[in-house]
């Protein structure tokens, strides 16, 4: 690949194009009706992690969701052709019975292309809107996460979600070169997953570098006043999440981060971090007062007490499992099959309602991230919720200061009951199922 003598370079841009297919994914959740683009983005400061040879500069495939001015929606196509070529090869469609065409008779109602951004409400406390950052569980496609994000930018928020060339299964780069994943990653060590963390943290840092010169600029309507680049949240699924602490720890645009069920690595586990709200959101077998290796494997207990001076939250969902924290469970659900039990990633999901399950994901997402841009933590963060029974507060620290470095005043939500018991009895049953399955699931 040839070099240009440029730190970075937009590579090509393309607008999803509207199609009418069979299967649509649900309806909008917000008040604004999301737009999607895609872009790469090529820095050539880093070697991609994971290429077969030295001196491949890192090639980021970028997906952008915005609010729009309009209540109107398109069905837009959920996958690219070899995205879903992939997927139904994969461990993910054998284990739930997903065709090559089934994924690509999915679509997604999203606002038409080149409709213009929309502006911050009147009464907002921003004129800019917030942003927030996304990274991907490990090998998996950004796309396996379109509608989450939809429905989280549907809330008020332009979601900018990020891949990288041979971190992810599949990568089609902007001249229709497919990219094959690196197959010596079917087994990741901590040392590659904490490799991959650490680069998605850097991708990251070069997103909101070249946010206003490479991205901005594509929103139709947006000007470089329309996004926040200097105030950031960011969240990711499995060692997506591992990134977002390891973003927060090296870059101080970063102002707080949500793990979903991701293992945490890198320098933030024995330093942590201070006044950056965080949320571990995990499933329901993985209580912080259970000493087995669910807790004590993903490094959740040892970075607790070292998060310091800022709110910070210890959620579980019950009726979960890895895979709840992506598309796949309402992928399998919309085309109207079931897992088969043939594979471990289909025995990762379960009978729960997917879209019951979207929805409560991105209702604490959005009132997390609304606490850390508000400053204010919001009422449904402040204990668990009769509308939301599933989501259980297993601890949490409200509190803006710690004492002498420790959380002396962690709040243990009442009224968890049965249920937290319930999932301290599960997690110790699957423990040593768990150690097997822990650096393919939590990575």
């Amino acid at each position: 690949m040839q070099k240009l003598r440029k730190t970075a370079w937009l590579l090509a841009v393309s607008q999803c194009r509207g199609a009418v297919l069979a299967t649509s994914m649900p309806s909008t959740l917000g008040p604004f009706s999301p737009a999607m683009l895609t872009t790469q983005l090529i820095d050539y400061s880093h070697d991609a992690p994971f290429a077969p040879s030295d001196g491949i500069p890192r090639v980021l495939g970028l997906s952008i969701f915005y609010p729009t001015t309009t209540n109107t929606t398109v069905a837009t196509s959920y996958w690219p052709p070899e995205n879903a070529a992939e997927e139904s090869e994969g461990d993910i469609a054998s284990g739930v019975n997903i065709t090559y065409q089934g994924l690509l008779s999915l679509t997604v109602p999203l606002a038409p292309p080149n409709t213009s951004i929309a502006a911050p409400p009147a009464n907002a406390s921003f004129s800019s809107w917030p942003v927030l950052l996304f990274s991907p569980a490990f090998g998996e496609a950004r796309f396996l996460y379109t509608s989450l994000l939809r429905q989280i930018s549907s809330n008020g928020y332009v979601v900018i979600a990020f891949e990288t060339a041979y971190d992810t299964n599949v990568f089609v780069q902007a001249n229709g070169t497919v990219v094959e994943g690196n197959s010596t990653l079917d087994n990741v060590s901590t040392e590659q997953a904490t490799l991959s963390a650490e680069a998605r943290a850097e991708d990251a840092s070069f997103i909101l570098d070249h946010t206003h010169e490479n991205i901005t600029w594509l929103i139709p309507g947006c000007k470089d006043t329309c996004v926040n680049t200097t105030n950031v949240g960011m969240f990711g699924h499995s060692i997506g999440g591992a990134a977002s602490a390891v973003a927060i720890f090296a870059d101080s645009r970063i102002i707080g981060g949500l793990n979903y069920d991701g293992a945490l690595l890198g320098p933030v586990v024995q330093k942590g971090f201070t006044h950056r709200p965080f949320l571990i959101f995990g499933t329901q077998n993985q209580s912080r007062h259970d000493t087995g290796p669910l807790t004590t494997l993903t490094n959740w207990t040892t970075v607790w007490p070292r998060i310091k001076e800022a709110p910070k939250w210890w959620l579980l969902l019950n009726n979960s499992r890895h895979y709840t924290f992506s598309d796949l469970p309402l992928i399998a659900q919309t085309l109207g099959v079931k897992p088969n039990g043939t594979s471990v990633v289909a025995a990762q999901l379960t009978d729960a309602d997917a879209q019951r399950s979207e929805k409560a994901l991105v209702t604490y997402t959005t009132a997390f991230f609304k606490s850390v841009f508000t400053g204010k933590v919001q009422k449904l963060m402040k204990g668990r919720s009769k509308k939301w029974p599933e989501v259980v507060f297993d601890s949490v620290s409200l509190n803006e200061k710690s004492k002498n470095g420790g959380n002396g005043t962690d709040a243990q939500p009442v009224n968890n009951g049965v249920l937290e018991i319930q999932a301290l009895g599960v997690g110790k049953a699957i423990g040593m199922v768990f150690l097997a399955l822990f650096t393919v699931w939590y990575v």
